[in-house]
């Protein structure tokens, strides 16, 4: 893969925090904090809208503004202020990561996600937690995973296996690591070739999940397109370690072969610091992560994630939007 070490400015929005603005921001979070209880519904959604509604307007009509645009990547906020001592050590599962301090960034980072979306979790990923944890963990070094770290992540789009995948994700850095940049890409029209353009467009490949869906495998999986119509807009959906083409279609394999160099070509870095927030665009950018060497001593890189989906009531297409905050499988 590429390395662009600078970001295009124009595909990716940034908001920088004014300092009254964070303690704002904070000091609502640590309020909703109290009762936030972590697991698969945190607190209730109407709760943290209302809360939502309450933060800088500035903040707010960047969010929304930005979330609409469809020609960026991401959307990025930075300047929140992640006190590190009071965090404590980066657990070495996801599964010790809630404690009272990781609690307050787990709500602002809700807080923020409901200017953008309204956030979804997986009955099959960490225990159906609506905040997951992202984080290095012994054994998965070497993982297809985001619990990796000595491998590379690879590009994809969060859950493209699934209808009911996000249309964003949101990552909230708690800790940064060295070398550890988030990866994005994207495809124009223009870079592929009018056949293979008709053949992503067709159900001619299928996406299984990933390991980090533990009750998931391949019996539901679906022919799906890669470059498919939502909406009168066309959606990327691929994953590059997970993704394969249907047997006996002609040209699949090399128009995917294609897609995937153009999508290698195009990686640029972000780097994603404490404090930062950002927002990916799940619709038209792949994601990935940079390998970085993880310690193991409680200093290492410490994310926290959620999906959002831009309305739970919508239909884009002949797809039906999920009517509950906990999706349970590949279809449902």
């Amino acid at each position: 893969m590429g390395r662009n070490f600078s970001y295009p400015c124009e595909k990716i929005a940034v908001l920088g925090l004014l300092s009254e603005e964070v303690r704002e921001i904070h000091e609502t979070a640590r309020n909703l904090a109290l009762s936030y209880k972590g697991g698969g519904e945190p607190l209730p959604s109407t709760e943290v809208v209302l809360a939502a509604h309450g933060l800088p307007r500035r903040v707010r009509e960047f969010l929304y503004e930005s979330s609409l645009r469809d020609s960026l990547h991401a959307v990025l906020v930075r300047g929140y202020h992640v006190e590190q001592g009071a965090l404590g050590p980066t657990p070495e599962h996801w599964r010790q990561a809630e404690n009272p301090a990781s609690a307050t960034y787990s709500c602002a980072l809700l807080l923020l996600s409901a200017l953008v979306g309204e956030v979804i979790g997986w009955e099959s990923q960490q225990d159906a937690r609506i905040v997951t944890d992202v984080l290095p963990s012994r054994g998965s070094e070497h993982s297809l995973v985001s619990s990796s770290s000595v491998a590379e992540l690879g590009w994809h789009t969060e859950d493209a296996f699934s209808q009911h995948r996000a249309d964003h994700v949101g990552l909230m850095c708690l800790r940064g690591a060295e070398g550890a940049a988030t990866t994005l890409s994207s495809v124009r029209s223009e870079q592929l070739s009018a056949r293979t353009l008709e053949l992503l467009g067709r159900r001619y490949f299928l996406i299984r999940p990933d390991d980090a869906h533990t009750a998931e495998d391949d019996s539901g999986i679906r022919p799906v397109a890669l470059l498919g119509e939502e909406a009168g807009a066309r959606v990327l959906r691929i994953d590059r370690d997970f993704t394969r083409p249907l047997a006996g279609v002609e040209g699949a394999a090399e128009a995917l072969d294609e897609l995937v160099r153009a999508l290698d070509d195009g990686v640029y870095d972000l780097r994603l610091e404490s404090g930062d927030v950002c927002f990916i665009d799940n619709r038209n950018a792949v994601h990935g992560r940079r390998p970085f060497k993880p310690r193991f001593d409680g200093s290492d890189r410490w994310l926290k994630r959620v999906n959002l989906v831009t309305d739970l009531r919508r239909t884009r297409s002949g797809r039906s939007g999920p009517r509950s905050r906990i999706i349970k499988g590949i279809e449902s």
